[in-house]
């Protein structure tokens, strides 16, 4: 076996420490080396010789842990490993932020030190799903986006105005939610303040999670294909109050597609402890406990299993208005609902 199968820059690190053996793995890294080098326009490991070589992989993708050299049993190579500098794995999503987030998933899975993990050649074609805001409010709507699992989108922020909409495609096992802002005013730099779903103060929430009470869209996505396809999860939740209708559409997509959401105008329906007001009127209501704070309400303390946490009275008039969204902590059965190779719409006051 030689180490120079493969022309340095887009060398994998089994051949790099001279491992006894290679698979077709060493192919992935070069093509994932490659493939970055398209979209970024240079050499993504242009080394001098092999040990800037690994140097340089290194310093993007991390210093590999004893976990990830399993596949060598050179104890020379893994004694090289162990004197290098510690780096971290560093965020190719931030570093790379101009490149399409699903090419840099894709990256991300390509280029993994360990071969073993490397993704493969029979499963490398990725397929996003497409979430495409639609704004049929009066008035404008800045959606806050929270990534639980996955690549953030949609700089976590941004302002829609009446009538418009934005498309945003995730990757295969992304997770996350969303939610509407409302009456925000924003200075040139981003900071600034919403009357409901407020983030911290930031158009584009980094992270930060709407303040309740807020209407919300959750999803976790499953992987698409003709073949072994896992379907997704979604729902829409008034758990953490309500501040606007939201309704998710499926388009495409083959199972039990539903659409499911809030389209009743709760605040006006709101009782009077739950409302959160301003001089417009009530803009948000409250869920029952945020207002009261006591376990039965919070399914917390001996009310955290599904068996003793009670259905309120407020839960219920929830579900009347809202058959198809959440109500309270365990109502999953009327609420949670799955597709397959699905996109979908999220809509404002439809």
């Amino acid at each position: 076996m030689t180490e120079y199968v493969v022309t340095r820059w887009y060398r994998a690190p089994e051949l790099l420490l001279n491992s006894s053996d290679y698979t077709a793995a060493i192919d992935v890294w070069s093509v994932g080396c490659i493939f970055m080098e398209l979209m970024n326009r240079k050499p993504l490991f242009p080394g001098k010789d092999h040990v800037h070589q690994m140097r340089l992989l290194t310093e993007l993708l991390g210093t590999p842990t004893e976990a990830d050299l399993g596949f060598t049993h050179n104890e020379d190579a893994k004694r090289y490993i162990r004197q290098l500098p510690n780096f971290p794995r560093q965020p190719l999503a931030k570093i790379f932020s101009h490149v399409n987030p699903l090419a840099i998933d894709l990256v991300d899975r390509m280029l993994t030190f360990d071969p073993n993990r490397r993704i493969t050649g029979t499963i490398s074609i990725v397929s996003g799903t497409d979430f495409t805001l639609t704004n049929r409010c009066s008035f404008t709507i800045w959606p806050g986006i929270l990534t639980a699992n996955g690549t953030p989108i949609g700089d976590g922020g941004f302002a829609l105005a009446s009538g418009s909409s934005v498309t945003l495609t995730v990757s295969p096992g992304w997770s996350g939610r969303f939610w509407g802002r409302t009456g925000c005013n924003f200075d040139a730099s981003g900071s600034g303040k919403c009357t409901t779903g407020d983030c911290g103060g930031k158009l584009k929430c980094a992270g930060a999670g709407g303040a309740p009470p807020a209407t919300l869209a959750e999803f976790t996505i499953g992987s698409s294909g003709k073949k072994n396809a896992v379907q997704d999860f979604y729902d829409v939740s008034l758990v953490d109050g309500y501040n606007v209708q939201m309704k998710i559409t499926p388009q495409g997509g083959s199972g039990n597609c539903q659409t499911a959401g809030c389209v009743s105008d709760v605040n006006a329906i709101c009782p009077n402890e739950l409302r959160v007001t301003d001089a417009t009127g009530v803009v948000a209501c409250k869920s029952a406990c945020e207002a009261f704070n006591k376990p039965e309400y919070c399914c917390t303390g001996a009310y955290s299993t599904p068996a003793t946490c009670p259905n309120s009275s407020t839960s219920v008039s929830l579900k009347k208005a809202c058959p198809s969204a959440y109500s309270y902590a365990y109502d999953d059965a009327s609420s949670t609902f799955t597709c397959t190779n699905a996109n979908y719409e999220i809509s404002f006051c439809s």
